[in-house]
């Protein structure tokens, strides 16, 4: 019984101190998971705002091609005007020099 005793006194400061380390461990561990988290949460804002600053580009350049297919109409329609305009000068030029 004595025995017993004596290991009871030196066992149970040892557990105590066991438990101790655990639990600061487990309290690194939550303020780890914390900064985890809060770091995990600031990837997924980013992430969003990526996306969406993606979205914008791809919407920015569908408004560009449809106004660069506009534009070469304009200029395909002008060159046809330019070609009718040098044609009928050609003639009136024509038609003067015969005469």
């Amino acid at each position: 019984m004595k025995l017993f005793t004596k290991l009871g006194t030196v066992i149970f400061p040892l557990s105590l101190l066991t438990a101790c380390a655990n639990t600061v461990e487990i309290d690194a561990l939550k303020v780890s998971l914390g900064e985890v988290q809060s770091l995990a949460h600031i990837a997924l804002l980013t992430a969003r705002n990526a996306h969406s600053s993606a979205d914008m580009a791809t919407s920015t350049a569908n408004n560009s091609i449809t106004i660069a297919y506009k534009a070469q109409d304009t200029v395909n329609g002008a060159l046809y005007l330019v070609g009718k305009c040098c044609t009928k000068i050609d003639r009136i030029f024509k038609q003067s020099i015969s005469k």
